[in-house]
Order: structure tokens, then C-alpha cells, then sequence
């Protein structure tokens, strides 16, 4: 696990960065929807699967490079399959729930099983879904790494000459650094996988406007500095089930049982915040500052392989 002593982000930038992060982190969620045409809960366990597949070669360097490009794709021979037991334990969710959505994947054709488990197979991972995926994740991944540097989350450098494709690689990374985040931050608040993404898009949908307003967003840069209620703006629960790509009557569950839990506040209008109170309680800081060290290794692991930062913008302005 990444230590946050070991982050380099600036002390009284973190919360800035920690905006950008949580835009694209959002993003990746809802690009994996796109890409296998789900919903979230289906397209996390997809995603447990297919990284547990391929996770001996990723522990082999020679293996993880010779494997890099679009159309590297490892055999079907080096796949591993994972049993629904091992997925449901990596992703933190109930064995029931994870069965079911297999089950849904398999009638779909995305996942195939036998004796050892199951896994995702080489016509999947080729398939116009996917690669259309994939294509789009580098380049948020690309966005992800300029925005960064832009809010001085990791130190900018020159921009390197073209180097050999690394796409399938980054997507790797990009779901590793998606689900590890997930899970630990869903582990630290006590909270299921899912019940925190609900709880980020609404904290995402509170803070959207500060992307419009430079002033404010410098002003709620630091670690420290959390934005109080009143600058923050209620978002519905259509808007996040829209935004994650969840149905809205799952979405409005979800809501609900953290409005009772008192992670999530309704006012007036009907819309949600996630209030600062929460955000200030100790595990939402801890898990604050695992994410920040989290996203540093992850950009830093994007560089090192050779990822291009998206050519010189601003951060996004809207998810």
C-alpha cells in the first residue's frame, strides 16, 4: 500500500488535486459501463475478474512490457481463472451479489467458466466494446496526467519523443489504481464499494463549479481548507445515476440508506451534499490522504511507462 508520507503533492494543494483525481476516477467508472455496455455493479465485477486473470503476468516485468500495445493481447492459455469467492473478497462486495452478476456476464458472453473459476476471454478483450474502452482510457489517462501536473500534483516534465504504444498497459494500471483505490477507501470509511462511489459522485456534483471559478478553487486547495455547505450545491439523484452510469432506482437506494446513515444530507430542494462535517471526520481524512498517495504512484507509474501527457489545457469542466 502506498504510504501518504510518501506523497509529493503539495500540502496545501491536496484537495485540489484530490478534485481532479476524483473527476477521472468517476470517468474510469463510467467508461467501463460504456465499454461492455452494463451497469457499475456488473461492470466492477467484470473488472475483478479480468484483472484477476491476468495478474501472474502483470507480477512478471518482461511478461507486463512484452504485453504493452492494443494488439498485445495475452492468450486465453495465460489467463488465470478466479473463482467468484476470490472476486467477491477482492472487491469488498457480497458473494451472493458478485455470483449473480457473473452469472449475468456469462448469459452476456463476456466471461466463460470451467473447473478453475472463470475468466474473460481473448475475443472479449478484442471485441469493439473493449477496444473502443480502451482507446478512450488512454486518453483520459493522457488528461489525467496534464491536469495533474496543472495543479501541481506531480512535477511537470518536458515532453518526451514518441515512444512505443502502451495502451493495454495503461489500462492495467489505470483498472489496478481504480479498484485498489475502491476497496481500501471503501475499507478505511466502512463503507461497500458501491455505497462510496454514490457518495463521491455527490460530492463531485457539490464541487462541479469550482472548475468555472478559479478563485474558489484556490481558496479550497489545501488539505485543511474544506469547503464549507454553503458553497457547495445540492445535485439529484438523477444526475448521479446518470453521471455512474447506475440505474435510478439503485442509485436512490443507495441515497437514501446514506442519508439515514448520515453520510449524506437532503435539503430543501430534494438535491444531495455530502456535508463538510463528513468530510471532516478522521476516516474520510485518512481515506483522503490514501487516495492522494494512491493517485501520485498511479501518475508516476503512467509516466515511467512512457504515457504522453494530452497536450497543454486546463482541467476539465465538466464530468
Amino acid at each position: 500500500m502506498f504510504q501518504p508520507t510518501q506523497m509529493a503533492i503539495s500540502a496545501d494543494r491536496r484537495r485540489m488535486a484530490l478534485r481532479v483525481a476524483g473527476y477521472y476516477f468517476l470517468q474510469t467508472a463510467t467508461l467501463v459501463t460504456r465499454a461492455i455496455d452494463e451497469d457499475l455493479l456488473t461492470a466492477l465485477v467484470f473488472l475483478g475478474v479480468s484483472r484477476a486473470n491476468v495478474r501472474p503476468l502483470k507480477e512478471d516485468p518482461a511478461q507486463d512490457a512484452a504485453f504493452a500495445g492494443a494488439g498485445d493481447v495475452p492468450p486465453d492459455e495465460m489467463r488465470r481463472p478466479v473463482s467468484v469467492y476470490a472476486v467477491a473478497k477482492d472487491l469488498r462486495l457480497p458473494y451472493e451479489t458478485v455470483r449473480r452478476h457473473v452469472v449475468k456476464l456469462r448469459e452476456a458472453g463476456m466471461v466463460e467458466a470451467g473447473p478453475g473459476g472463470v475468466w474473460v476471454p481473448n475475443r472479449v478483450h478484442l471485441s469493439p466494446g473493449l477496444l473502443s474502452g480502451m482507446a478512450e482510457n488512454w486518453e483520459v489517462a493522457r488528461r489525467f496526467l496534464r491536469d495533474a501536473i496543472t495543479v501541481g500534483a506531480i512535477p511537470g516534465k518536458a515532453p518526451a519523443p514518441a515512444g512505443p504504444d502502451v495502451s493495454r498497459r495503461t489500462v492495467r494500471l489505470s483498472i489496478d489504481y481504480f479498484l485498489d483505490s475502491l476497496t481500501e477507501m471503501a475499507g478505511i470509511v466502512g463503507l461497500d464499494a458501491l455505497s462510496l462511489l454514490v457518495g463521491m459522485a455527490v460530492a463531485r456534483g457539490n464541487m462541479q463549479h469550482f472548475a468555472q471559478d478559479r478563485e474558489t478553487a484556490e481558496t479550497y486547495a489545501g488539505i485543511d481548507a474544506i469547503p464549507p455547505d454553503a458553497v457547495r450545491r445540492p445535485v439529484s439523484v438523477y444526475a448521479v445515476s446518470k453521471g455512474l452510469g447506475l440505474p435510478y432506482e439503485t442509485t436512490r437506494r443507495y441515497a437514501r440508506r446514506l442519508t439515514k446513515e448520515g453520510w449524506l444530507e437532503r435539503k430543501a430542494d430534494g438535491g444531495l451534499i455530502l456535508p463538510a462535517e463528513v468530510i471532516g471526520r478522521p476516516e474520510l481524512l485518512q481515506a483522503a490522504l490514501q487516495f492522494a498517495g494512491a493517485t501520485y504512484a498511479y501518475l508516476l507509474r503512467l509516466a515511467e511507462i512512457g504515457l504522453p501527457p494530452a497536450d497543454e489545457g486546463v482541467v476539465p469542466r465538466r464530468p
